[in-house]
């Protein structure tokens, strides 16, 4: 039991960073990028 619990923790981490770091990229592609990349990358 112990080991699928860290199991299942690795993943949600995994899964939490996978959103952070896509989130933090949408967020520097609307700062860095010209408006026609961003609307390119929204859609």
């Amino acid at each position: 039991m112990i080991s699928t619990i860290i199991f299942d923790f690795l993943i949600f981490v995994k899964y939490n960073l996978y959103h952070i770091i896509s989130l933090s990229a949408k967020k520097l592609v609307v700062i860095f990028a010209p408006s026609t990349k961003c609307q390119r990358f929204g859609q």
